[in-house]
């Protein structure tokens, strides 16, 4: 037993002394092997991850919506708790529910819940956004964030949108649609003002418009399906970021679009957007007041 733990000792040792020859023949210290090795690890990361998400990336063109029906649906209760409080504040100043409907399979083992409000008076939509999972049988939290949308018609831009999400999405924003985000605030009435006062500021005297109406009668599985996901994705197929497989009838990644949709959905660049969504946002609040 000595001997053949001897062999393999001298063994390593001379793949060891071989390799180190290798470092002095191309004038690299030994000492810098760790951080060379944990360079090659962090390339392999940031290379080789979005091959998996090319692989399994795959949104449906056609996915199912059905109207939201809460007693049929397992939700947790940290959801549950934040869409009354939300439906509420926002029937405090002035938004009248539209409808609610739910994306069953958008995304395997994902639950994504869209509640649409209008106020008439102010020409204004809002979306309440609430995505959740499975961990097993029990509903697991993953998403949740409020929006507000002013659409206009006749301008370079299609509308302007404002909202509390602090995580960043898998595509960079909509060159006609600018973002403006304030994930640190969580109150309905807080983010509204920020949004008014948006409005004033960028598009005061744009006519206003509303697609779910005026383009889809008041269909809001339609809209949903067609305006805020098809729209979506054609859109990144026109980017370069996804194309259409007709066979699956899904929108999947291309090798050059896995990278970035990679990379703003994980460590670190995802972290860094966040921070960055943060900061933006306090110091625009601060402008606006």
């Amino acid at each position: 037993m000595a001997t053949i733990i001897s062999a393999e000792f001298l063994q390593i040792e001379s793949i060891h002394r071989r390799t180190s020859f290798m470092w002095t023949d191309i004038g690299l210290d030994e000492t810098i092997q760790p951080l060379l090795i944990f360079l090659g690890i962090a390339a392999s990361y940031f290379l080789l991850v979005p091959l998996l998400v090319l692989a399994t990336f795959k949104a449906k063109a056609h996915p199912t919506v059905v109207m939201f029906d809460a007693a049929s649906q397992q939700m947790p209760e940290s959801i549950v708790d934040y869409y009354e409080q939300m439906n509420e504040e926002l029937i405090e100043i002035g938004f009248q529910p539209e409808g609610a409907a739910i994306l069953p399979d958008a995304f395997d083992n994902v639950r994504v819940l869209l509640t649409m409000y209008i106020n008439e008076a102010e020409e204004t939509s809002a979306m309440l956004n609430i995505i959740w999972g499975f961990a097993g049988d029990a509903p697991v939290e993953q998403q949740k964030y409020l929006e507000f949308m002013t659409e206009i018609s006749g301008q370079e831009i299609r509308g302007l949108c404002t909202n509390n999400n602090p995580i960043p999405g898998a595509f960079a924003d909509k060159e006609d649609e600018p973002q403006f985000r304030f994930p640190h605030i969580q109150s309905v009435a807080r983010l509204h003002r920020c949004h008014q006062e948006l409005v004033q500021r960028h598009c005061l005297e744009a006519r206003r418009t509303f697609t779910l109406r005026e383009k889809y009668q008041g269909d809001l599985k339609r809209f949903i399906a067609e305006s805020v996901l098809k729209e979506d994705y054609e859109r990144e197929v026109r980017r370069g970021t996804l194309r259409y497989d007709a066979p699956s009838d899904t929108f999947q990644a291309t090798f050059f679009g896995a990278y970035p949709i990679t990379w703003r959905s994980t460590f670190p660049l995802k972290h860094f957007l966040a921070i960055s969504y943060k900061l933006k946002g306090r110091r625009l609040e601060g402008e606006l007041v």
